[in-house]
């Protein structure tokens, strides 16, 4: 199990713990998962992850530029997602509350 940090649309960023598999990941975002970091603007290892189409599939506007639920996780030295500490928790909660109110350049 990891440590993420999880935005769903409309909702409030929530400390999540999932198993890290593709699948459970999948779910999450609601199709396949793109993993980004926006401006490279996150800490070093912090990526976050959401629905690659969500342009095609219409995903509502969620903040910080992004289209759909989405979520923040760590990535160790092999690129393996990895619990976020807590330095990178407030990190990217620091992230989201400056960026919270970007809109994406395809958004409704």
């Amino acid at each position: 199990m990891i440590r993420i940090l999880l935005v769903p649309v409309g909702g409030t960023p929530t400390v999540a713990w999932i198993d890290p598999a593709l699948e459970v990941m999948q779910a999450l975002v609601g199709g396949h998962i793109e993993a980004t970091n926006p401006g490279r603007l996150l800490p070093r290892g912090v990526d976050l992850y959401c629905n690659e189409d969500g342009i095609e599939r219409q995903l509502p506007p969620n903040g910080c530029g992004i289209l759909g639920p989405y979520f923040f996780s760590a990535i160790d030295g092999r690129g393996e997602p990895r619990s976020l500490d807590p330095a990178e928790l407030a990190a990217v909660r620091l992230f989201y509350l400056m960026h919270r109110n970007v809109k994406h350049e395809c958004a409704r």
